[in-house]
């Protein structure tokens, strides 16, 4: 049986402004990310669709290091991490296969199964448009979201665990192996939020 012990645990005063300033500047952070997010994938569209694979190459992981970064935040959305990060690998039967995997594998077709038939325009541009239309879907979702300090914590648990059991096995760029970008933003990302709370930490518990 669980009652009320009727002391007050909410933070107050200095440690309730820590509080305060460490979630305000996360959802900073997030939002700056998912913007940029939204003009890089925009630009890497368009060069899909004009069928400039080679500048679309170059855009491809410098343009997913945003997405990321902020990995644990889009994964909050329901589907919305799926249809814009779901790898071929992860599809269940009857599932659309949409989002940065579905296309990385038609720019590089070299590093495909054989018999793999390139995309031809109409289904380029309808997997360029969703990505862009579900890019855009994330960042007016991340303008409304509210942040915890257990995201944060929590996230930067996720981040690098992403990193050390899954994309360490190269599962997540199958055919464009660029995998050390995403280490490195999920690295990044995971060091803004422990930075985030580590004064925090230091005050509640310094030895820990």
């Amino acid at each position: 049986t669980v009652t009320d012990s009727g002391v007050d645990v909410t933070p107050t005063g200095a440690l309730a402004d820590q509080l305060s300033a460490a979630t305000s500047s996360y959802a900073a952070y997030v939002r700056d990310q998912a913007e940029q997010l939204v003009t890089d994938t925009t630009a890497f569209a368009a060069a899909y669709v004009a069928g400039d694979d080679d500048r679309a190459r170059d855009l491809y992981a410098a343009t997913r290091v945003h997405w990321e970064r902020i990995e644990p935040v889009a994964e909050s959305f329901g589907d919305l991490d799926p249809k814009l990060d779901l790898r071929e690998a992860d599809l269940e039967e009857g599932q659309d296969w949409t989002g940065w995997h579905a296309i990385e594998k038609d720019l590089w077709p070299a590093e495909a199964e054989p018999g793999f038939q390139p995309y031809d325009q109409t289904k380029r541009e309808a997997l360029a448009t969703q990505l862009v239309d579900d890019t855009h879907t994330l960042y007016a979702d991340v303008e409304q979201l509210e942040f915890t300090l257990a995201q944060q914590t929590n996230g930067a648990i996720g981040l690098l665990d992403e990193v050390a059991s899954g994309k360490v096995t190269g599962e997540e760029e199958f055919w464009s192996h660029t995998d050390l970008w995403d280490f490195q933003a999920n690295i990044d990302g995971a060091r803004v939020l422990y930075e985030g709370v580590r004064d925090i930490l230091t005050v509640k518990d310094a030895a820990l």
